[in-house]
């Protein structure tokens, strides 16, 4: 009696390119802020720009992984830490970098229902995570939407009005009437 929707490729592929799109607007506007200002610290999320953008970067690298079924290497070799992050331009030709992965990642998935399982220590307590590849996706995108967030109110406390990221105002077509 419920809904039921079948996510597909294409639609995760369209909505990654959505993520990506929006997320160039959004370091477009970073750019215009100099990088005491990247690295300011604020009581929002992760409290910088650079700390929130770096985490983004370092979630969507690791769901990458799991969907994969990449093996995880340490913690202190992954391609970055947002508990010291670089600087913007580091962060975003990372980005540049990891996006075609992401995307190639999410091009190759032929079933969005099989589940990936993977072994977690949650807190301390060692937990097993399953989830379709659709759920992993989606999980990617609307996390990188949850920290997109709280970096356009990071950007209006320093006084740059982040323009409207919305998935309608940039993904539908509009007609004049």
């Amino acid at each position: 009696m419920g809904f039921t929707m079948h996510p597909t490729t294409e639609h995760a592929l369209k909505t990654y390119g959505y993520l990506t799109t929006a997320r160039e607007r959004l370091f477009t506007q970073a750019r215009t802020l100099t990088p005491r200002q990247h690295a300011k610290v604020f009581p929002i999320g992760l409290g910088s720009l650079l700390r929130t953008f770096a985490h983004i970067l370092g979630a969507e690298w690791y769901y990458i992984q799991r969907l994969t079924g990449a093996e995880l290497p340490p913690m202190d070799q992954w391609p970055i830490d947002n508990e010291k992050p670089p600087a913007l331009p580091v962060i975003e030709s990372l980005w540049h970098e990891q996006a075609p992965k992401t995307r190639g990642a999410i091009e190759a998935i032929d079933d969005c229902q099989a589940e990936v399982r993977y072994d977690v220590t949650w807190g301390d307590k060692p937990r097993r995570v399953i989830a379709s590849k659709a759920d992993m996706v989606t999980q990617l995108v609307l996390h990188e939407m949850h920290h997109r967030a709280q970096s356009m109110n990071i950007l209006k406390h320093l006084g740059v009005e982040a323009e409207d990221l919305d998935y309608n105002a940039m993904m539908y077509r509009f007609e004049d009437l």
